[in-house]
């Protein structure tokens, strides 16, 4: 009898600690999860504009004239951008016209580990989704990033964790970016969904710790373009990929517009003649060097940057 009763005591227990954890693991993973949509999430930024506002212009929801309609003082910040171009442009004529040349050394730094995830590809791409779930085709770029600095941490780092499966291989970091873009970011993401989708990612494989540096820029002429290009600098120095979200096409230009509203993974830069240039990841490719920073943000309506750190 006592036998009987000591057995049947212990699977009780058994089932109770089972449904603790069970009840445990979901609580920490809904608290881990993120609603884009309603949180504002404040940033080193030019002006504030509600997550809602900016998620909609850049998933086309809104245009870029209603936006701007909305927020003037972003208008007035581009047109900023746009006379610093000409009172540039005017001082580099007088220096010609001057005989003055002037030069400064170049220096150039990039991620010390390999970027090839999966073999053949320069870090993870949406476009392994099309055909068959074509939501992430066309909207999965943040979650690619956010998976390969992931990735990058997990086998450089000595991370394991943040990457629980047995080998890197396209099917595995498809289901990795599945998992990011549904469980953790729940869609096309900002700079605060990223954030939390990607630390509560780390948290439910066991790597708590994370933090973030971020930067929320609308202009070349402000403070934070300071910040954009010292966030970038000091995290390739580091050895630590970048994520940047190059927003909107501003104005009627053709700067580079093959990269609009979409995240981009950092993994060198170069800085020469007073300007800087950087080389990222995208669609599994690597483009070296496409986009000069300064340049970028002049003709983009902004452009975010987010590094992690533990």
């Amino acid at each position: 009898m006592i036998k009987k009763n000591f057995k049947f005591t212990m699977i009780f227990t058994l089932i109770i600690l089972i449904v603790f954890i069970s009840i445990n693991s979901t609580a920490m993973a809904n608290d881990s999860k993120t609603n884009l949509d309603n949180s504002n999430t404040v940033h080193p930024s030019d002006i504030f504009i509600p997550d809602k506002d900016k998620l909609d212009l850049v998933s086309k929801k809104i245009t870029v004239e209603e936006f701007l309609a909305k927020y003037p003082e972003v208008s007035k910040m581009k047109e900023n951008d746009k006379k610093s171009i000409l009172n540039k442009n005017s001082i580099l004529n007088k220096q010609s016209n001057m005989n003055i040349s002037y030069s400064t050394p170049s220096i150039y730094n990039a991620l010390k580990n390999s970027f090839e995830f999966v073999y053949g590809y320069y870090g993870g791409s949406q476009m392994w989704f099309e055909g068959n779930d074509d939501f992430i085709a066309q909207t999965g770029c943040g979650a690619v990033a956010a998976c390969n600095v992931m990735a990058y941490h997990a086998r450089n780092f000595g991370r394991p964790l943040l990457y629980p499966y047995p080998s890197y291989n396209y099917y595995y970091f498809c289901e990795d970016i599945w998992n990011m873009f549904y469980g953790y970011m729940e869609g096309p993401t900002l700079l605060g969904g990223m954030e939390r989708g990607v630390i509560g990612y780390a948290n439910v494989r066991g790597v708590s710790g994370y933090g973030y540096s971020d930067v929320d820029c609308w202009s070349s002429t402000s403070s934070t373009f300071t910040n954009l290009v010292d966030l970038i600098k000091k995290s390739i120095d580091g050895n630590n990929p970048v994520l940047v979200l190059i927003g909107p096409i501003y104005g009627f230009n053709d700067y580079v517009t093959k990269f609009e509203d979409h995240w981009v993974t950092v993994t060198s830069y170069k800085y020469q003649d007073g300007k800087y240039y950087i080389s990222f990841s995208s669609w599994g490719e690597c483009y070296e060097f496409p986009v000069e920073l300064g340049d970028l943000v002049k003709n983009r309506l902004f452009v975010d940057a987010v590094a992690f750190y533990k």
